[in-house]
């Protein structure tokens, strides 16, 4: 969660990327499932700043990185054997 925090982070502040705010904000709705309390803190911001519209597009997004994410730890478990 940590990790998605910061990846967040860094989008949002164009800190090493392209700044993106609204792929920040699906970093951080990830983080948040989680339970990452700078994630959980820094959203209203976040979606106050972008809009509904845009919050929810961020939201999709988080929806497909999760799927994503799921998808490739998978693979990683079937090529340990597990």
């Amino acid at each position: 969660a940590m990790g998605q925090w910061r990846i967040g982070t860094l989008y949002v502040e164009g800190d090493g990327l392209a700044k993106d705010e609204k792929e920040g904000l699906a970093w951080l709705y990830l983080a948040a499932e989680s339970q990452e309390e700078k994630a959980i803190k820094a959203i209203p911001e976040l979606e106050k700043k972008l809009g509904p519209k845009i919050s929810a597009e961020a939201k999709k997004r988080s929806n497909e990185l999760k799927k994503t994410i799921k998808s490739q730890e998978d693979d990683v478990q079937d090529q340990n054997g597990q």
